[in-house]
């Protein structure tokens, strides 16, 4: 990955001010609503047939309010539809934007990631000499130790007869289904 170069156009200041904008936002949003993972997969998915499925019989019981029961609320109906297609403008903003931000925090990241290694180099280097850099360089030098992972012993496979090959076993078919068992 190069170089993003991206720190000389934005500014801590400017990414905070944006930050506290996103929450003035979100607080002029109420009341969303939360839903649970089950309430979600329950409620299925939004994709762009349904979206314009949605559209299509909102303008079927504009053009039509005739065919429809005195029950039908129409009016409740089309201000569903309403914001449905409003909150998917919304969300589709709201993901490019999260996209593009993601995408430059990588960026960013990288280059900073890219950057810290050098510093961490020059650190470690003048420890050895400057009073007080030693304790700086082990708390540096945490970022890149392991944790020990114990590897479990695997049992040893019994030798093989002389003369045997070393293949892996033929895979087994399952046994095909009857017509009985179709049935």
């Amino acid at each position: 990955m190069k170089q993003t170069n991206i720190t000389t156009t934005l500014t801590p200041a400017q990414i905070r001010g944006v930050t506290d904008k996103l929450r003035l936002l979100q607080a002029k949003l109420p009341p969303l609503v939360p839903l649970t993972k089950e309430e979600r997969m329950r409620a299925g998915r939004l994709g762009e047939k349904n979206l314009a499925f949605l559209s299509n019989c909102a303008a079927a019981v504009g053009d039509n309010t005739s065919i429809l029961p005195e029950s039908f609320d129409a009016a409740e109906f089309q201000r569903q539809v309403a914001l449905t297609l409003a909150l998917q403008d919304c969300v589709s903003v709201l993901n490019q934007i999260t996209s593009d931000v993601q995408d430059t925090l990588h960026g960013v990241g990288s280059d900073a990631v890219r950057t810290s290694k050098v510093v961490y180099s020059y650190v470690k280097t003048a420890a050895h000499h400057t009073p007080g850099l030693k304790l700086t360089a082990e708390r540096l030098s945490g970022h890149f130790s392991r944790a020990r992972v114990v590897k479990e012993t695997v049992a040893e496979k019994p030798p093989l007869p002389e003369g045997a090959a070393a293949t892996a076993p033929a895979a087994v078919k399952p046994p095909a289904a009857s017509a009985d068992a179709a049935a």
